[in-house]
């Protein structure tokens, strides 16, 4: 655990991206809301592509990080089971 606390959420987006969950392109779309939101623009009040395009990364990248937290969840479940049995 100690070292989930070095690791920084960016830094670890990545390392998923790098492993296949959720893209690269998916995480600068992250760090640009990230990055906006921090410095107070919540949302632009004009639609663009770039905009859209943020938006369904962000959301594409939300059901994959979901998809990988359930699937970790019943495999360390399935193995909790396995050897107990």
């Amino acid at each position: 655990m100690k070292r989930a606390d070095a690791v920084s959420v960016q830094r670890a987006l990545y390392i998923l991206a790098d492993q296949g969950v959720g893209t690269a392109p998916q995480v600068k779309s992250w760090i640009k809301t990230r990055n906006s939101v921090m410095h107070g623009k919540l949302v632009s009040p004009y639609s663009s592509l770039e905009d859209d395009q943020i938006i369904l990364d962000l959301a594409e990248l939300l059901r994959t990080l979901t998809r990988e937290a359930a699937r970790r969840a019943l495999s360390c479940s399935l193995d909790a089971s396995l050897a107990s049995n």
